[in-house]
């Protein structure tokens, strides 16, 4: 069952993370999480052609839009966290350009075939 009062949270930034310590902020004090999924975008080297991307926001309406899909996860899937960062700026390739994580063990239930 969704919980549309799950807390998320929605960052748009220039300046790059670390996954573990995020994955540390949205575990901390929580018993129940037992595997995290998470997503994580990649500034590619497109066959050594490319050093960086520049990505460009609107400020205020990317964070908007976001939160916006942010919401209509918690309100679909039991979500039981959700954290989704998004840079923008010069993005060296091989670097993070985006992430978002829940904790999994609602994931995975998804994943399972439905019994007879």
């Amino acid at each position: 069952m969704a919980n549309s009062t799950t807390e998320y949270t929605v960052r748009v930034q220039a300046e790059d993370f670390d996954v573990l310590t995020e994955t540390e902020i949205l575990t901390k004090g929580r018993k129940d999480v037992g595997a995290i999924v998470t997503f994580t975008g990649l500034c590619r080297d497109e066959g050594g052609t490319l050093e960086a991307l520049e990505l460009e926001h609107y400020p205020g309406m990317a964070e908007a839009q976001i939160s916006k899909f942010a919401q209509q996860a918690v309100e679909r899937w039991p979500i039981t966290g959700l954290t989704i960062i998004h840079r923008f700026g010069k993005i060296l390739r091989v670097r993070t350009s985006c992430w978002s994580l829940q904790p999994a063990h609602t994931a995975v239930q998804h994943l399972k075939p439905p019994t007879s």
